[in-house]
């Protein structure tokens, strides 16, 4: 699978790998991705509402 991302969201992706805490885009995305399962899990925005 290939992706686009935003200059800016590259240079995030890229900051998180050179921090050492990920290894690969990889670990970024399945993290991201993860996070946003989770939100959605509970109920969109932190459940807010607007």
């Amino acid at each position: 699978m290939n992706i686009s991302l935003t200059p800016e969201l590259e240079q995030l992706v890229k900051g998180k790998i050179h921090s050492g805490k990920y290894h690969s885009v990889s670990e970024v995305m399945g993290e991201a991705l993860r996070l946003l399962e989770e939100r959605d899990a509970c109920g969109g925005l932190f459940g807010v509402a607007f």
